[in-house]
């Protein structure tokens, strides 16, 4: 390990230090991929320290991948995705290892202190927990229509109904 990247290793452990004594989580600590796991608001959260790229993120999962979701399902994740990293608001993606559409933000080491850190964090719940509530709403939009008929306007102006 480099001296920068040994550096950068200290801050992120004092960082996570610093919000062990803030909420009193006891033996939170990065663990030997550099991942710390948590749950905060109900909401499981990933912090990580990428010793490469000298940076933490944070990566929430927000919803289990629907089963045969609609092309439109991931289209709309898709156009999501691309607003949320042109708004600085992290991003969604899939985890297919998990099976789980994911929430993520990275930031550069060397600008969080224990506030802004501590703020950031915050926020990435209060962004995984929308993305959450937005999905499965979208999914339980998506099956309701699906389910049910479809109205079809017939030559003689009767309705039909398309099973």
């Amino acid at each position: 390990m480099t001296q920068d990247a040994h550096e950068a290793q200290s801050h992120a452990n004092r960082l996570i230090d610093g919000l062990a004594r803030t909420t009193g989580l006891d033996n939170l600590v990065f663990d030997e991929i550099g991942c710390c796991n948590l749950m905060i608001d109900e909401q499981e959260m990933t912090i990580g320290f990428d010793d490469a790229a000298l940076d933490m993120f944070l990566m929430a999962p927000v919803m289990t991948v629907p089963v045969s979701p609609s092309q439109d399902f991931y289209v709309s994740v898709l156009e999501d995705n691309f607003t949320a990293y042109f708004n600085s608001a992290g991003c969604i993606a899939l985890d297919g290892d998990e099976n789980h559409i994911v929430w993520l933000d990275r930031r550069t080491l060397g600008k969080l202190d224990q506030r802004s850190f501590e703020a950031w964090l915050l926020e990435g719940v209060g962004c995984a927990e929308f993305w959450a509530r937005e999905l499965q709403q979208r999914v339980n939009s998506a099956e309701l229509a699906s389910a049910a008929p479809a109205l079809a306007e017939a030559s003689n102006d009767e309705k039909v109904f398309r099973v």
